[in-house]
């Protein structure tokens, strides 16, 4: 058993929702929450990966993990689902890059157990064998206990500009080196270079820290926002496992452990990482390290491929069909469809672009959106009307609630319902069904162990998700 210098405080990264990963990606339900290789998120992947290391033998703590508070619920059931408890999830209300939520979560761990070591790990990258994870790490700790600032790299495949590179300087043990200079988008030939190519690594966005270590580069580097940090932490609202910081932080604009620690910190190392490693982030990157078939083709949903190679095709709501294409992406979504050559990917930004200038759905979230009870999915919607399928996870609610603009007409399909309208309880089975008057105090609930669906019908002047009133909930979501 570890003693105390040698536990490991896993901290996830779950922030972002990858724009280079729509449509499937969405503001509202990001590429670290769904299954895009394989059966499991990126973020379960990842929280089983740093599991793993407790069966390698190494002391490992419940997770920390840093998100933005719309994702709070799904870090919660995601992990919950494949049988882990995190000890905390930090959110924040605005994106403010990785170091503002590092060094709260720093300031926590030191409540804790002050010697524990960071492990900073974000949620999407791939590695291709988890025996050199779980020996870099037990490298990295020994590093950290020698109050280093611990980076990871491996031997870069290409030159990918979007990448941030490590350069390796003195070696103080084996695959392990000072960390020269850290830089973003480097130039790596020519007069102009500014990094040596053959001693760079890629540099894997992981990082290992004994908290006080980050917090004494903080003091030294910008005390001004550690003090701001601190005060955050202290009026923290914390109702286990969610840690939502005290309003000092919206003051504070975004700042990058990257720019403002690693590039300046005299005291780091980097470890060279013996295996295959991918930031899932494009789609040629999912191709790269997806199961391909005799064709080179990765192909999942309802596909069929006929004279095509080399293309990433995914569906999720119907029959797609490919031709004699090659070197394609072709992803289909309920709403919307993206088709492009794989070397032409990078133009996507500009469709990203249009579609934020336009105000489109397509870019904040799917037909089916996910709340912590479950979903629900507009079918159709007119002039004063809109119908809705619910889907209520067993024993699960929404809200005690009203509406100032509609009425609802509710039709159980599937499933037993618990409802409350007003003064009135009524259990509705399959083919039965209630009218909620506009204003009237309503509850769903599903009692059953099975899945609640349910068609809504919505009448009235606006039918904004907005226009909801709530008077208890299970979620905590009374301020939302």
């Amino acid at each position: 058993m570890a003693n105390n210098n040698t536990e490991i405080q896993p901290i996830i990264l779950a922030g972002g929702w990858g724009t280079r990963l729509w449509p499937l990606s969405r503001k509202k339900l990001p590429k670290q929450f769904l299954p895009i290789v394989g059966s499991k998120s990126f973020f379960q992947q990842t929280l089983e990966r740093v599991r793993g290391l407790g069966k390698a033998g190494l002391s490992v703590r419940d997770p920390f993990i840093l998100c933005l508070e719309d994702y709070r619920f799904f870090a919660l059931e995601q992990s919950r689902n494949i049988g882990i408890e995190p000890k905390l999830i930090l959110t924040e209300k605005t994106p403010k890059n990785t170091l503002p939520s590092l060094i709260l979560a720093a300031l926590q761990i030191m409540e804790i157990n002050n010697h524990s070591n960071m492990l900073i790990i974000p949620a999407d990258g791939h590695f291709s064998d988890n025996e050199a994870f779980n020996q870099a790490i037990s490298i990295a700790v020994e590093w950290s206990q020698k109050y280093k600032i611990v980076s990871f790299g491996v031997t870069p495949e290409s030159y990918m500009k979007d990448y941030g590179y490590s350069q390796m300087g003195k070696q103080l043990a084996q695959d392990v080196f000072k960390l020269d200079q850290f830089q973003r988008k480097p130039e790596t030939k020519g007069t102009k270079a500014t990094l040596t190519w053959h001693r760079a690594l890629w540099n894997l966005g992981m990082y290992m820290m004994q908290p006080s270590t980050l917090l004494g580069e903080m003091e030294n580097i910008d005390p001004d926002s550690l003090k701001t940090l601190r005060s955050a932490h202290k009026t923290a609202e914390i109702n286990s496992p969610y840690f939502v910081p005290g309003p000092r932080l919206e003051t504070l604009s975004p700042k990058s452990f990257d720019r403002i620690i690693l590039e300046q910190t005299k005291q780091g190392v980097v470890i060279r990482v013996d295996s295959e490693w991918a930031d899932l982030g494009t789609w040629e990157r999912i191709h790269s390290v997806s199961a391909l078939d005799e064709d080179n083709n990765s192909l999942s949903g309802d596909v069929i491929s006929e004279n095509s190679t080399g293309n990433l095709v995914k569906s999720t709501s119907r029959l797609v069909v490919t031709i004699g294409i090659n070197e394609m992406v072709v992803i289909e979504t309920s709403d919307a469809v993206l088709v492009s050559n794989l070397k032409d990917l990078y133009k996507g930004n500009q469709v990203l672009t249009q579609l934020k200038s336009s105000n489109r759905n397509e870019l904040i979230e799917h037909r089916r959106v996910f709340r912590p009870w479950g979903s629900y999915e507009s079918i159709r919607q007119g002039k004063g009307f809109q119908v809705k399928s619910l889907m209520v996870n067993p024993n699960a609610k929404l809200s005690l609630q009203s509406h100032r603009y509609r009425s609802e007409h509710w039709t159980v399909v599937r499933g037993i319902a618990k409802v409350v309208c007003d003064d009135k309880i009524l259990t509705l089975e399959p083919n039965q069904s209630t009218y909620i008057p506009l204003g009237a105090k309503h509850r769903l609930e599903n009692p059953g162990l099975e899945e609640l669906e349910v068609i809504e019908v919505q009448c009235g002047s606006y039918l904004g998700e907005d226009d909801i009133v709530r008077f208890e909930d299970d979620f905590g979501r009374l301020h939302d």
